[in-house]
């Protein structure tokens, strides 16, 4: 089997597909199979029904969860993988016990990571993570994106919270009084698979913070245009090590991979403000430049180029599969 005809991306929904979209659109694909129609159709995408889908197909997702609904339908051998940034996330967790065909990862920590789980080192192959490329070719602050985003050039704060109610409730008063205070921008980016998205929409309101729904896309764009990134058990802070700005964990539920992998600064609730206009105004302090850059190199490889390498690895496994 060989050619891109063959070739059919799947998707759930926000979580994974804007993780496809750069690798698609590099390739000239629009369809893809889901059973989410309306998320699709948001992200521009011309959706199929996964029943259509052929067991003779190479099949390209991201979700560790669909990997497994696919392959108890006979889909195991034909399956290689796209994951998120982290060597945690549920991707990965879901892909325990899996048979995938191949694995391609962002870096050489997921690599290391699966291989210590038990995969073939030669069926995990490392192509970089396409998502971020815009970023990595421009890790600077972009502040004509910022205006248009936000309407002026104010200092802005990325606050992306993990996908807990409990959480956004405890820190959503201080991230409004430190936009009201200070008159800054603050963005909160809520996570497009976290369990409070039903509980809070259409009743997060707050006319000092700008809420971003699931709905609204993709990070990257708003990473262009933060100065500082406050998150905590989330893949975010990963990918934020592409620039070289503060990285605030500020974690209701802490993990010390976040720390040990993100050259983040961790503070509890009391003091958030203080760190947060601290590395506003003196943002050197709070980046350790070197420690960054090699943590940045082993998450991720072929920054910038992500999307190339990964098409060409799909190519490449489309015609041995």
């Amino acid at each position: 089997m060989s050619g891109r005809e063959n070739i059919k991306f799947v998707g759930k929904g926000l979580t994974d597909m804007p993780f496809l979209i750069p690798i698609m659109k590099h390739m000239g694909i629009t369809e893809i199979y889901t059973d989410n129609t309306p998320v699709a159709t948001t992200l521009g995408l011309i959706p199929i029904s996964l029943s259509q889908l052929n067991k003779e197909n190479i099949i390209v997702s991201c979700w560790g969860g669909l990997m497994k609904e696919l392959e108890l339908k006979g889909f195991n051998r034909k399956i290689f993988t796209v994951h998120g940034a982290c060597n945690y996330c549920g991707c990965l967790a879901n892909m325990q016990g899996t048979n995938y065909r191949w694995e391609l990862v962002a870096g050489p920590m997921q690599r290391d990571f699966r291989v210590r789980s038990g995969k073939k080192s030669h069926e995990v192959i490392v192509t970089g993570f396409p998502k971020t490329d815009p970023l990595a070719k421009n890790p600077g602050i972009d502040h004509l994106l910022r205006k248009k985003i936000m309407g002026n050039d104010k200092k802005t704060v990325l606050w992306a919270p993990p996908g807990h109610e409990d959480y956004v409730n405890k820190y959503i008063g201080i991230m409004e009084k430190i936009a009201i205070d200070y008159d800054i921008n603050v963005i909160c980016k809520l996570h497009a698979g976290g369990r409070h998205l039903p509980l809070f929409k259409g009743k997060l309101q707050n006319k000092h913070i700008q809420i971003v729904w699931d709905d609204e896309y993709t990070t990257v764009p708003l990473m262009q245009i933060s100065d500082i990134l406050v998150s905590g058990h989330s893949s975010v802070p990963f990918e934020f090590t592409i620039t070289d700005r503060p990285i605030i964990s500020s974690a209701l539920y802490s993990h010390d991979l976040i720390n040990d992998h993100t050259s983040s600064v961790e503070v509890g609730l009391d003091k958030l403000e203080s760190t947060i206009i601290g590395s506003l105004d003196n943002p050197g302090k709070y980046v350790n430049l070197a420690e960054r850059e090699k943590l940045r190199n082993y998450t991720f490889s072929y920054l910038g180029t992500a999307t190339e390498k990964t098409v060409e690895q799909i190519d490449k496994i489309s015609k041995v599969t």
